[in-house]
């Protein structure tokens, strides 16, 4: 649609479920049987499936990627999905990339 979005996508392995959030707004919840084990996954595949099959790449651009240590609530996707992320973050925060760099 042209617009900005915030995804949040929370694997919550305790609860078996993988819930989807748009723009602070919980959109979807999944079972996590199709899942498998994410433990052997050799490489994180960011805006497609990770399996090649749908010839289309993602048509848009990213900002900022987090990979956290537990699952984030809601409201806490919604409190933090306009703030950049820093130093002065929890300890829980595993991964940030700021996606600033220049693309040719």
């Amino acid at each position: 649609d042209g617009a900005w979005h915030h995804v949040a996508l929370v694997c919550d392995g305790p609860a078996g479920l993988l819930r989807l959030h748009q723009d602070g707004k919980l959109v979807s919840t999944e079972p996590l049987r199709e899942l498998g084990d994410v433990a052997v996954v050799p490489g994180l595949c960011v805006a497609q499936d990770g399996t090649g099959a749908h010839p289309r790449p993602f048509q848009g651009s990213l900002t900022e990627v987090r990979a956290w240590g537990r699952p984030r609530t809601s409201d806490e996707i919604a409190a933090g999905m306009m703030c950049r992320a820093t130093d002065t973050e929890p300890a829980l925060l595993l991964g940030h990339w700021a996606l600033t760099e220049a693309v040719p």
